[in-house]
């Protein structure tokens, strides 16, 4: 008998993934020491319910606040979130949102 050569098949883990996250505020100009509300909109997949959207919520490139968003099914998914920033100084700012897909880890 003559044993065939070997292939080895590696089986990797289906990952989540973020595929659109866009974020509206309800006013661009204010007055110093108002708040002004967001609602953003986070598309994509997650394989499983162990699966969690996490935000990260910056401005002018310096992290806020962060959230996890766990959506009811399997799968693509759509979802909305809403968060306010208070703004204590006049000036201008940059606003903006980051959407990752995490695994929840049981430990």
């Amino acid at each position: 008998m003559v044993k065939s050569n070997i292939i080895t098949i590696t089986v990797k883990e289906v990952e989540g993934k973020v595929t659109y996250n866009h974020i509206t505020a309800e006013k661009t100009e204010i007055d110093e020491g108002e708040s002004v509300h967001f609602t953003g909109v986070v598309r994509g997949y997650i394989p499983s319910l162990e699966w969690y959207i996490w935000i990260r919520v910056y401005v002018d490139d310096v992290e806020k606040a962060s959230f996890d968003i766990y959506p009811k099914e399997a799968g693509e998914f759509e979802e909305t979130y809403e968060f306010d920033i208070t703004f204590d100084r006049k000036g201008t700012y940059n606003v903006y949102t980051e959407a990752l897909v995490q695994l929840t880890r049981y430990e």
